[in-house]
């Protein structure tokens, strides 16, 4: 169970969710970590779900560095989710 504030407990979950199915997907998870911007990846059986800071440059410039590794991508976008920071008043 989590302690703290609602603010310490959320505050790391901030940021946009990007859904990618792409293959190998171990390359691709890797290739992702790596890209500005993305603060984390996790894997949801054939997907990889990316926390990122802006949604907008990472799916601008994932694809191109997914290619460079010769990674194919089935798809890229918003996940339904988006994580916000709570507000102290929460």
């Amino acid at each position: 169970m989590a302690e703290g504030t609602p603010h310490e407990i959320v505050g790391p979950l901030v940021g946009h969710m990007l859904e990618l199915a792409a293959v190998p997907q171990r390359t691709a998870r890797e290739v992702a970590r790596h890209l500005a911007g993305v603060l984390d990846v996790q894997v949801f059986g054939d997907r990889l779900h990316l926390r990122v800071v802006e949604a907008g440059p990472v799916m601008e410039n994932l694809p191109g560095a997914l290619a460079n590794a010769s990674v194919h991508v089935t798809h890229l976008r918003p996940a339904s989710r988006r994580w916000k920071m709570c507000s102290p008043s929460c």
